[in-house]
């Protein structure tokens, strides 16, 4: 009884003095740990990094473990960890070397809808779908095969990590049309037009069958069509992009052709060259001279 008592007695001592000798060299700041002194880093380095190939071990563990803390609160509505075991799990697989993991990770809509909101990570998932190219993993490819079921698997499993207004099945199926807008709009700044292009369009799609006939009267409509022949423009379907500009003009002009000449006026200008390709210039010409009066307009009112 009294070796029990004297060794529970060690222990605790021996914890603390542990204890106050670690933070004599690492500090905790805003969830990380920081050391005090270069040496102390140093020496950590030389003890557990002293290669890469030991490095990139712990990568993955890391990895391995965030895995499982995001398996945990990946369909979880509100969670104050969830963006930060999201991002730091994309960070661990590509530290680790394990693409292909990173890039089925990056395709999911629930990692997409946590980290696509905040600026600096959007980008830095366009850095990783960069290198993940140069290792034979296409984001197109990854993404176009889940667009069959995709809007089935958001309905059963979309959490909304950031949506605090979704009360009903109503608002839930605006908010999963509003990612994949976003999911357009990202392959979009990428320069994958003809993908970005496919998402959108699907999504209108389903925005018609929801709403019917009235959803393609309203004026975000016609700017989300507007966007779409933007963007097949610039992939180079000169047939689609006529058809949509063409659609979000009327619409544009039907609904406020005041507050939206500027729009009206790229659309035009769009247009303009479609027709220039095409040899028929008369159109063309027609297009820029109702472009000219429009900019006049703005710059005199």
């Amino acid at each position: 009884m009294l070796q029990q008592i004297v060794l529970r007695t060690l222990t605790i001592l021996l914890w603390r003095f542990d204890r106050c000798f670690v933070h004599s060299f690492i500090q905790p700041i805003k969830g990380c740990l920081r050391y005090l002194h270069q040496y102390a880093e140093t020496a950590a380095k030389q003890k557990y990094l002293s290669s890469k190939d030991k490095e990139r071990e712990l990568h993955c563990e890391l990895a391995d473990y965030f895995a499982k803390q995001w398996a945990l609160v990946q369909h979880a509505k509100r969670h104050v960890h969830k963006f930060k075991i999201a991002h730091e799990l994309m960070y661990q697989l590509e530290q680790g070397g394990r693409f292909a993991q990173l890039a089925q990770s990056l395709s999911d809509i629930e990692v997409f809808a946590t980290l696509e909101p905040v600026t600096v990570t959007r980008f830095e998932m366009m850095r990783w779908w960069g290198e993940l190219e140069g290792e034979g993993h296409n984001a197109t490819d990854y993404f176009m095969r889940q667009m069959k079921t995709m809007f089935s698997t958001i309905k059963k499993h979309m959490s909304f990590a950031n949506a605090d207004h979704v009360v009903d099945d109503k608002n839930a199926e605006a908010h999963r049309l509003k990612v994949l807008k976003d999911l357009a709009n990202f392959f979009n700044a990428m320069g994958l037009y003809s993908t970005a292009a496919v998402i959108l369009q699907t999504v209108l799609k389903q925005e018609r069958l929801n709403g019917g006939a009235a959803v393609a009267k309203t004026e975000e409509y016609g700017h989300d069509m507007r966007v779409l022949g933007q963007m097949y423009f610039t992939a180079g379907k000169n047939q689609e992009a006529e058809r949509f500009l063409t659609q979000a003009k009327k619409v544009l002009c039907e609904t406020d052709p005041v507050g939206n000449e500027e729009h009206i006026i790229r659309t035009n200008v769009m247009l303009a060259n479609l027709f220039k390709k095409r040899h028929q210039y008369q159109e063309s010409q027609t297009l820029i001279e109702s472009a000219i009066v429009l900019c006049r307009k703005r710059v005199s009112g």
